[in-house]
């Protein structure tokens, strides 16, 4: 049994956007790969940290290194990080979605070791207590083995790294005795907790 003419432009009309919508999908889905594939990874520019430059690191999903926008050798990225300039403030790493989470754990690991050569971490704690390599030591002694010129051959960098909970006059006064040594001095500050309420 044949169906009426009225039915079959009907059947039509409601066919043909379906049609169109599928054809659509599917040469988009096909073209997926090939546009990700040509894809250049565009970074916009940082803003200022605290008044200094910030450095932009990502790993795309094939593992090559992209240092502010431009493609870098796992060993000319290694040579830019550990001679970067005092105006750089920050590292910023941008994995790509595409990596696996031990891929980026290897891959800031990796970042971490050339950033902290060079670097002596003293811990400030809220008390006013000092930790240097995770232990305690008394001011009168750290100003002592900082002077060392042993530890200075190794080290350029002294990190203050203060507890949340630290008064800002406690580490103002240690900046002020650390001042006058040969080591540049920088402050990693806790990350502000986020307000109730």
């Amino acid at each position: 049994m044949q169906q009426p003419r009225a039915a079959q432009p009907r059947l039509l009309t409601a066919l043909v956007p379906l049609v169109a919508t599928t054809i659509t999908v599917l040469l988009a889905v096909a073209a997926l790969p090939s546009l990700v594939q040509q894809a250049k990874l565009r970074l916009h520019p940082e803003p200022a940290v605290g008044g200094g430059d910030v450095l932009v690191v990502a790993r795309a999903a094939s593992g090559r290194w992209i240092l502010n926008g431009a493609p870098q050798a796992e060993e000319g990225l290694l040579r830019q990080l550990q001679a970067r300039p005092s105006a750089v403030v920050a590292v910023r790493f941008q994995p790509s979605a595409g990596l696996a989470s031990a891929e980026v754990a290897a891959s800031l690991d990796w970042l971490q070791r050339p950033l902290a050569q060079g670097v002596i971490s003293l811990h400030l704690a809220a008390d006013g207590g000092l930790r240097l390599w995770n232990q305690p030591i008394a001011a009168a002694e750290l100003r002592r083995l900082l002077a060392a010129p042993a530890l200075r051959s190794r080290a350029n960098r002294l990190r203050i790294v203060p507890d949340p909970d630290t008064p800002w006059g406690d580490v103002h006064r240690l900046l002020s005795q650390l001042d006058s040594l040969p080591l540049h001095l920088e402050i990693q500050l806790p990350a502000p907790t986020p307000k109730a309420g």
